[in-house]
C-alpha cells in the first residue's frame, strides 16, 4: 500500500500542434509506482493516437489537450486500479521467484540478437578470406589428423557412444542451467492416481493432498479392505483373510489447472480399486493471496465450494471420477531375459476404465445388477445397499452415482437407463415384471391380489406400507395379535380416508335399530317399556325413516365431499406397524372424550344463549318433544360439519393411534345414541360411572 496525494505529467507540444497530437511522459521519481505509472502512460498514449487517428479520418483538426484532461478525469480510476492489478502480479511473481518478461523485451532482445549475429558472421567472413593462403598449408595438416581420428575411431567403436552420451548429458545440463525453476527429480512410476474431469475454480491456484485413504484389494485372496496414506511415512497393513504382508506408500503430486495427477502409489501384494475422496485431506492454494488452507469432505461429481482462510475468496474444486493407471517401470538392462523377471509382480489396479469390474459388478445379493453404486454417506462404492450395510456401522443413504459393471465408467444415478459410455443396461429396467431396483410390475391383471406387500387396492388414497407382517407374532401388547390381523386382511379398507365416516355412520345405524324396534313394539315388550321416559308419546315409521334418509342424505352430499378436498389438502396418515397398549388405548381415549366434551359443551352452550344461532342451526335438533335413537344424527349442516371435524381433529392432534380413534368414535357414537333414546335403563353407562359423570337419557 501507498498514499498518493498528486502526480505529475510532462506535457510537450510540436510545433505542428495540433496537425500532430502532444506527447506526455510521467516521471519516475514520484510516489507512484513504476509499473502503474508506465500503465498510466501507455493507456493515455493509445487513447491520443486513436482519436488523432479518428479525425485524420473524419478530414478535421481538433485541439485534444482538454478532451484528454476529461477522459483522465473520467478513466483515472480504471487506470489505477488496472496499474495496481499488474503491481500485484509482479510482486506475487517476486515472492514465488519467477519473472515476468513481456512479448515486447523478448522481441527487442531477439532482434538485437540477431544483428549481432549478423555483424559478427560478416566480420568472420572477411577474416576468412583475408587467411585464405595461409590456411592452405594448415588445412593439410588438419586433413591429416582427421583421417587419423577415423582410424583409431574404427579401431574402437565403443567411442561413438560415449561421446553421444556424454553430448546428451551436456544438453541436459545445459537444459537444466537455462530452466532453473524445472526438477525432475522424482520420475513417473508406480500407480498413478489420475483425478478424472478435474475442474479447478478461478481463484484455486494447486492442490496438493496431505493425507489419502484408498481401497486396496489383496493380490492373494482379492479381499479388498481401506488403509490411510500420507506422503511421508509408509504403511505396512496385513491381510485380515490371507494374512499377506501388504506395502503401500504415496508420493503426492501437486494438481493444478494443467495437471490432473494426484500423486503416486507403490504397493507391494495389492492393487487399487478406490479412492475414498470423502475421507482425504487437502491443500488448496489460493491465487489471491497465494495462501494455503486445508479442505475436506469431498464428493465425487459435486462441486465443493468454500472460503480462502486468509482472504476469504472463493474456492471450488470438481471431480468426477479416479484413474488408477500403473506405469511400467524403466529399465537399463539389455538381453532378453531382462525384462521378464518383473512380469508376476506387476498387477494392473481392480478398477480400470474400459474394462469391466470385479465379477461384472454384481454381487451375492443382486445377480442381475451390473453395477456399483457410490453411497454419499461415506464416499465408498459398493455393489448394493446389503453390501453397504454388512461392511459399515452407520445409516446408509440413497446413491447419488454409480460405475458400470461393463467400462467402470462412473456417471450420476439412473435406474433403467443404459451406460452413458458403453451403453450396456446395468439393470433390467423396464424389461421384465420381477423386482429390480425397488421397482416391479404393477400390473393388477398379473399380480396376485392377496399380495401382502405390494399390493393396492383400487381404493382412494392407499397408504403405502414397507411392512413384513406375520399373522401372529409374539408381543407385550394384548392388542397386536388383532392389529396384525387388520394389517393382513383388511389394509386396504383401515387405511382409506372414507374409513372413518363408513365407521361412524354404520355405528350410527346399528345402534339405533334395537332401540327403534323398542318403539314399534311398545306395550308387547314389557320388560323394557317400563323404563321409557315419555310412555304416552311413540315414534312412528315415518318419523324413523325420515330422520334415517336426512342422516344418509347429509353423509352423502356434504361429508364424503369434505372428506375428498381433505385428502388433497391434509398430508396423507401412515398406518403404524406396532399396536397401541392397553394404557395408551384407554388414556388417548379418555382425553379425547374429554377434549370433545368441553368443545361441544361450550359450542352447545352459546347456541341455545344465542336465540339466532339456535333457530338458525340448533333448532333442527330439538323438534321432537320426546327423543328417539334416530334423531340423534338429525343435525344442521353446520353443526354436523363441525362436530365431524373435532371427532376427527382431536385423536391427531393428541397423537392417538388410529385403533384408539376408532375406538373412541364408536364409543362417542354409542354415548349419544344412549342419550337420545328415550329409555332410562338401570344398566345404562349413566347408571354405570359414578358421581353422575354422564347425564344419560334422563339427564338430557
Amino acid at each position: 500500500p501507498f498514499d498518493l496525494k498528486d502526480i505529475d505529467i510532462m506535457v510537450s507540444f510540436p510545433d505542428s500542434y495540433p496537425q500532430e497530437i502532444f506527447t506526455l511522459d510521467i516521471p519516475l521519481d514520484q510516489d507512484l509506482p513504476p509499473v502503474m505509472a508506465r500503465h498510466v502512460q501507455q493507456e493515455s498514449l493509445a487513447w491520443l493516437q486513436a482519436k488523432h487517428a479518428t479525425n485524420q479520418l473524419l478530414g478535421k483538426v481538433e485541439l485534444l489537450f482538454r478532451p484528454f484532461l476529461r477522459w483522465l478525469d473520467r478513466s483515472l480510476e480504471r487506470l489505477f486500479t488496472e496499474g495496481a492489478r499488474q503491481l500485484k502480479k509482479d510482486i506475487d511473481l517476486e515472492k514465488a521467484g519467477l519473472q515476468f518478461i513481456s512479448y515486447q523485451e523478448l522481441q527487442a532482445t531477439v532482434y538485437e540478437k540477431s544483428g549481432n549475429d549478423h555483424s559478427s558472421s560478416t566480420d568472420a567472413a572477411d577474416a576468412n578470406e583475408d587467411v585464405s593462403d595461409e590456411g592452405k598449408l594448415e588445412g593439410t595438416e588438419s586433413e591429416r589428423t582427421m583421417e587419423g581420428r577415423k582410424l583409431m575411431e574404427q579401431d574402437s567403436p565403443d567411442c561413438n557412444e560415449r561421446q553421444q552420451q556424454q553430448q546428451q548429458q551436456e544438453e541436459v545440463e545445459e537444459a537444466s542451467r537455462l530452466v532453473e525453476n524445472i526438477k525432475i527429480n522424482d520420475p513417473r512410476r508406480g500407480t498413478e492416481i489420475k483425478m478424472l474431469g478435474l475442474r479447478l475454480g478461478e481463484n484455486t491456484a494447486t492442490v496438493v493432498a496431505q493425507q489419502i485413504t484408498v481401497c486396496l484389494q489383496c493380490n492373494r485372496c482379492k479381499v479388498t479392505a481401506d488403509l490411510t496414506l500420507n506422503g511421508r511415512t509408509p504403511c505396512t497393513a496385513q491381510c485380515e483373510k490371507c494374512n499377506a504382508s501388504i506395502n503401500a506408500a504415496f508420493r503426492p503430486c501437486m494438481l493444478h489447472h494443467y495437471s490432473d495427477v494426484l500423486g503416486y502409489l507403490d504397493l507391494h501384494n495389492a492393487t487399487p480399486a478406490d479412492l475414498v475422496l470423502k475421507e482425504c485431506d487437502l491443500t488448496v492454494g489460493c491465487l489471491n493471496c497465494s495462501q494455503d488452507s486445508p479442505a475436506q469432505n469431498f464428493s465425487y461429481g459435486q462441486t465443493k465450494e468454500f472460503n480462502c482462510e486468509h482472504c476469504h475468496g472463493k474456492l471450488s474444486i470438481l471431480a468426477e471420477s479416479t484413474r488408477f493407471q500403473y506405469i511400467q517401470p524403466r529399465t537399463n538392462k539389455t538381453g532378453p531375459g531382462a525384462n521378464a523377471v518383473h512380469y508376476k509382480t506387476i498387477r494392473n489396479p481392480a478398477v480400470q476404465k474400459g474394462k469391466p469390474l470385479p465379477e461384472k459388478g454384481t454381487c451375492k445379493h443382486y445377480k442381475q445388477s451390473h453395477r456399483w453404486l457410490r453411497f454419499p454417506c461415506c464416499g465408498r462404492a459398493y455393489p448394493c445397499d446389503a453390501c453397504h450395510d454388512e461392511d459399515q456401522d452407520h445409516p446408509m443413504e440413497l446413491a447419488t452415482r454409480m460405475i458400470c459393471g461393463y467400462c467402470a465408467k462412473e456417471q450420476p444415478y439412473g435406474n433403467g437407463k443404459p451406460c452413458t459410455s458403453c451403453g450396456n443396461m446395468m439393470t433390467r429396467g423396464a424389461r421384465t415384471s420381477h423386482w429390480e431396483g425397488g421397482l416391479g410390475c404393477r400390473n393388477k391383471i398379473k399380480m396376485n391380489s392377496s399380495s401382502l406387500q405390494w399390493y393396492r387396492s383400487n381404493m382412494m388414497n392407499i397408504t403405502e406400507l414397507t411392512l413384513q407382517l406375520q399373522p401372529s407374532r409374539a408381543s407385550d401388547r394384548l392388542l397386536q395379535p388383532f392389529w396384525d390381523y387388520l394389517l393382513i386382511h383388511h389394509l386396504p379398507l383401515i387405511s382409506s380416508p372414507f374409513f372413518p365416516v363408513l365407521l361412524a355412520f354404520s355405528s350410527f345405524f346399528f345402534f339405533s335399530i334395537p332401540f327403534a324396534a323398542l318403539d314399534l313394539l311398545a306395550e308387547r315388550v314389557p320388560l323394557f317399556h317400563k323404563y321409557k321416559i315419555q310412555p304416552d308419546r311413540r315414534p312412528t315409521v315415518e318419523m324413523m325413516v325420515t330422520n334415517f334418509i336426512i342422516a344418509l342424505s347429509n353423509h352423502i352430499f356434504f361429508v364424503l365431499p369434505v372428506v375428498i378436498i381433505s385428502m388433497f389438502i391434509l398430508p396423507t396418515p401412515t398406518v403404524p406397524e406396532d399396536a397401541p397398549t392397553l394404557y395408551e388405548l384407554f388414556t388417548g381415549g379418555l382425553a379425547v372424550l374429554l377434549l370433545f366434551d368441553t368443545q361441544y359443551y361450550i359450542w352447545h352452550f352459546i347456541h341455545h344463549k344465542h336465540p339466532q344461532l339456535y333457530r338458525c342451526i340448533h333448532a333442527i335438533h330439538h323438534e321432537y318433544m320426546a327423543p328417539f335413537s334416530f334423531s340423534t344424527e338429525r343435525l344442521s349442516i353446520p353443526e354436523l360439519i363441525t362436530v365431524g371435524f373435532w371427532s376427527n381433529q382431536d385423536p391427531i392432534l393428541l397423537k392417538c393411534h388410529p385403533l384408539t380413534m376408532w375406538c373412541t368414535t364408536v364409543f362417542s357414537i354409542w354415548l349419544s345414541v344412549e342419550d337420545h333414546i328415550g329409555y332410562d335403563m338401570p344398566w345404562s353407562l349413566s347408571h354405570l360411572v359414578p358421581f353422575g359423570l354422564l347425564g344419560g337419557a334422563a339427564g338430557s
